[in-house]
């Protein structure tokens, strides 16, 4: 017998791997309040809920980093829908064209 009560072979609080799901930990965002947190988060889940005032407009941000421009939007967003005219800004409404993006960095211009 073991420590824990279970018998010399067995083990205690076997958990099957193959039920989880895929997590990302990272820094999250509510779009409502404002606040910031680390969050471990589903990554089919685009929506968190957010610690400081309980409402699911929490996302991951910077998740990936990728080299050269980052844009952002005049919120202070930088997560977007993408659709065929431009990304619109979940936060605050914005639309901004592709050729506004352009603009702001010559990079993005095609």
């Amino acid at each position: 017998m073991t420590d824990d009560g279970t018998a010399d072979g067995e083990y205690a609080n076997v958990v099957d791997i193959s039920a989880a799901k895929p997590r990302i930990t990272a820094i999250a965002r509510c779009l409502d309040c404002g606040n910031d947190w680390m969050a471990v988060a589903q990554t089919e889940d685009p929506w968190l809920e957010c610690p400081a005032c309980s409402l699911r407009r929490g996302r991951i941000i910077n998740a990936f980093e990728l080299a050269g421009s980052f844009f952002q939007c005049n919120c202070g967003n930088d997560l977007f829908t993408v659709h065929p005219d431009g990304v619109f800004c979940p936060n605050c409404a914005a639309e901004i064209s592709y050729h506004e993006l352009g603009e702001s960095d010559p990079e993005w211009s095609a």
